[in-house]
């Protein structure tokens, strides 16, 4: 679906408007943001590797979903 989206027409014909490029194009000097040529792929490793199980919950957290504390507190 990602793909789709970025090579839809809609969304080439966006791109290719002088006022989105010129805000990109500042963008992208002045943070020095490099462009990913994947970067749905690229934001799903990322995920894969984040270390989920090392998020501190609080008590409410839990509550809220009725699950068990990692810890065993319910």
């Amino acid at each position: 679906m990602f793909d789709d989206f970025t090579n839809s027409l809609e969304e080439q014909e966006y791109k290719a408007r002088l006022e989105v490029k010129s805000v990109l194009d500042t963008i992208r000097k002045g943070m020095d943001v490099v462009l990913i040529d994947t970067p749905f792929e690229y934001i799903k490793n990322l995920q894969s590797k984040f270390p989920y199980e090392q998020i501190s919950f609080t008590d409410e957290y839990y509550d809220t979903l009725g699950i068990e504390c990692s810890d065993g507190r319910v």
